[in-house]
């Protein structure tokens, strides 16, 4: 197996999987279809491509920096009523992390096409964002070398270096979210997007571990 690292940092990002309407939550680390949609547009795939290459990656974060849950109001006017007639102002409630960290990982065979997506993250094609269209990242996505050879998931995501903003450093520990068969999970999601493409917003049960990981810290 092998893995392809990239960084997801900025002052705002949301990862909504259960969002209805007028209450947009967010996850407290990536969603699976957010994390394939933003290497999707690096790779100037419209909505009605075909997604299975991403799909069939093994996803895992490392929690760099957990950030902040925070909310913000967004208003629309001139909303037409269900009925048909009349308009309304709405109010919706839009929750995000503030200046939250993490750590990607997407784990496949393909050693050729995580090559090109890692060529994409560098020079992306469409605009990428975390999330949302309006939150940007604040460092490039792209890491140099995050294209990690004959190595897996884990492995990967634990031992590449993260100069890290929070007590990471100090406590010695390492959280991760790992993919796994949802026989073995500790908790399931509603993030796998389904396997044509995003036209449907169809999404499907995904399965997670949570782990935390005692390391040996070496003091500078």
């Amino acid at each position: 197996m092998h893995t392809l690292l990239l960084q997801l940092y900025g002052p705002m990002q949301s990862w909504g999987s259960e969002s209805k309407f007028i209450l947009r939550t967010t996850n407290r680390d990536p969603t699976k279809s957010g994390v394939i949609g933003l290497c999707s547009s690096a790779l100037g795939w419209k909505r009605d491509a075909d997604i299975s290459p991403l799909l069939s990656l093994r996803m895992g974060a490392r929690v760099i920096n957990p950030g902040v849950l925070m909310k913000d109001y967004q208003t629309a006017e001139d909303v037409i009523f269900a009925k048909g007639s009349g308009k309304k102002t709405v109010v919706s409630t839009r929750y995000f992390l503030s200046d939250a960290n993490f750590l990607i990982g997407l784990e496949g065979e393909d050693y050729v096409f995580l090559e090109k997506l890692h060529n994409a993250l560098h020079h992306p094609k469409q605009c990428i964002f975390l999330g949302r269209k309006s939150y940007v990242p604040s460092k490039p996505i792209y890491i140099p070398d995050g294209l990690r050879k004959n190595e897996d998931l884990e492995s990967a995501l634990i031992n590449y270096p993260i100069q890290s903003l929070n007590k990471e450093k100090e406590k010695g520990t390492i959280e991760l979210i790992i993919e796994v068969p949802i026989s073995e999970a500790h908790e399931i999601r509603l993030d796998q997007p389904s396997n044509d493409s995003f036209m449907t917003r169809k999404f499907y049960k995904r399965g997670i571990v949570k782990k935390t990981i005692q390391v040996k810290m070496v003091k500078k």
